[in-house]
């Protein structure tokens, strides 16, 4: 995550190990036995803990978020088989949105093609 301008929501999950910058923080997984990684980043993901990061940053500017206080950050977190089944609904509805928006850049396309037609 990135912790200057954390209103901006950067926030990733890596696929593979390496380095990264002093200003990002990076958050790791102790148990994936009781919380799966990609329901804790979908946890993360969410406006309630960027909301809880803005409460105590350092800055007015470039505000950076305190390491101390995010990691105060209390979620609830449900059985294993329960977060399985949130995630497989949660890609289902990223699914959709992707296939949404292959066809608005599709309409887009056939919109630029008629006004162009239209115009020249």
């Amino acid at each position: 995550m990135s912790n200057i301008r954390p209103y901006l929501k950067k926030i990733w999950l890596a696929e593979f190990d390496g380095a990264c910058s002093n200003d990002v923080l990076v958050m790791r997984n102790k148990d994936t036995t009781k919380c799966s990684t990609e329901f804790l980043i979908n946890l993360l993901k969410r406006q309630a803990f960027f909301d809880f990061v803005m409460q105590d940053v350092n800055g007015a500017k470039m505000p950076r978020g305190k390491k101390n206080h995010i990691m105060d950050y209390k979620v609830y977190i449900p059985d294993i088989k329960v977060q399985k089944t949130m995630l497989r609904q949660v890609e289902a509805m990223e699914g959709e949105i992707a296939a949404c928006q292959t066809r608005l850049n599709e309409l887009y396309s056939k919109t630029s093609e008629i006004v162009k037609s239209y115009l020249m």
